[in-house]
This record gives structure tokens, C-alpha cells and sequence, in this order.
């Protein structure tokens, strides 16, 4: 594993660390260089997080404060019912975090399944 995914994988760890600890995470999914140990000196850091019921803002506030509290800024737009996606800036990385509903999860897996069995 190169020093660069090894690095970004630690700062994963201290995440879903934190995000167990406060939030009552169900499963965290480690995505994009990172996971693929393709991860360089500019590579950010991809986790997508899954959850029963979204965590409350004072929830990801307290996960922010365990992580040395970090700004968090939107990422592509505001907060939906089955999920929404905050970016971080941790040790000099940026690390965007997803937070899903397992329901949202599966009914994006069904139509892609529904969708996949249409077009055969």
C-alpha cells in the first residue's frame, strides 16, 4: 500500500472512530483512491455512511469536535430525507463524508435493479 492511501485510510479510521462513538453509524463504505489504493498527494478522502435515521446537526457537531473541529461545509446541496454530504479539511486532506439512509440506499439499489432488468 502506498504511504499516501495509508495515510488517507488512518484519517478514515479516526472518522469512523468518531462516528461510531457519536453517531450510531450502521456501516461506513470507503470509496474512490483511497479504496483502490490508487491515492496520491492530492487525492481527498471518500466515505459514505449509513445510517437507521439521519444523526441530528448537534450529533455531527460533537462527531466535528472528537475529530479537532473541523469547518464543515455542504456538498452538493442541502439536506435531504434520505441523506446529504458534508466535506471536512483533516490533516491538510479534504475529506468528504456522506450520510445515507439504509432505506435511501435500497431504493436506489431497487431501481437500479428495476431499471437494469427493463433494458435486457
Amino acid at each position: 500500500m502506498n504511504p499516501e492511501t495509508r495515510h488517507r485510510r488512518d484519517l478514515a479510521l479516526r472518522i469512523t472512530g468518531a462516528l461510531e462513538e457519536h453517531a450510531a453509524t450502521t456501516a461506513v463504505l470507503l470509496v474512490g483512491s483511497t479504496a483502490s489504493d490508487d491515492a496520491d498527494k492530492l487525492s481527498d478522502l471518500d466515505l459514505i455512511t449509513y445510517y437507521d435515521e439521519l444523526p441530528f446537526e448537534a450529533t455531527l457537531a460533537a462527531v466535528r469536535r472528537a475529530l479537532g473541529d473541523p469547518p464543515a461545509e455542504p456538498l452538493g446541496g442541502s439536506r435531504g430525507e434520505g441523506g446529504f454530504a458534508e466535506t471536512w479539511r483533516l490533516d491538510g486532506i479534504e475529506c468528504q463524508v456522506s450520510f445515507r439512509t439504509i432505506a435511501s440506499q435500497e431504493r436506489d439499489l431497487a431501481a437500479v435493479l428495476e431499471q437494469h432488468a427493463r433494458a435486457r
